[in-house]
């Protein structure tokens, strides 16, 4: 069972990301079916056919099935559909933090890892939805040992300044649970 302070900042973080992100949509961004086709070296006229199997008009409609099942498609997605769909993955992620033997352990590292490595990304972003990826990447930091180092490289290297308070990462002031 998670420590309170520790449960706390994990609710906190995850409103935190459902408030930055409450009215982002899709709007003519790349969906998880056609990235799986630009993946799969699909024609164009197949990406945009495929397209009508992503329903969802809000991130927040996403199944937890559909999230596994695309796990692997995040440097596939435009701009666009990174902002609609990374929400719903860092959700997920810290929602399943802990279980450290599940068979999607890959959406985890795909879904980090869009973030981590793909500082661009971070231009898309108003500063509230920074900041909310900021304190998601603070409590990968924090509290999971098997992130922290890409976290901390992270933060250091771009998102970090998202979250600068008074010149230092605000996470010198959120409980360390270890």
């Amino acid at each position: 069972m998670l420590e309170a302070s520790k449960q706390q900042f994990l609710l906190a973080v995850i409103a935190e990301i459902s408030s930055a992100f409450a009215d982002v949509s899709l709007g003519d961004g790349a969906t998880l079916h056609q990235a799986r086709a630009i993946d799969d070296s699909e024609s164009q006229e197949h990406r945009r056919a495929v397209r009508v199997n992503d329903s969802e008009r809000h991130w927040r409609e996403l199944s937890d099935d559909k999230l596994c099942h695309f796990d692997d498609v995040f440097n596939f997605l435009d701009p666009k559909g990174w902002v609609f769909y990374i929400p719903a993955y860092m959700i997920w992620v810290l929602r399943h933090l802990d279980d450290k033997t599940g068979p999607h352990r890959g959406l985890e590292s795909m879904a980090i890892y869009s973030i981590t490595c793909r500082n661009e990304r971070s231009k898309l972003l108003s500063n509230e939805q920074g900041r909310a990826v900021c304190r998601f990447l603070l409590f990968l930091a924090c509290h999971d040992p098997s992130w922290r180092e890409e976290a901390e490289d992270a933060l250091n290297r771009c998102w970090g300044r998202f979250c600068l308070e008074g010149g230092k990462h605000s996470r010198d002031n959120e409980p360390r649970i270890t």
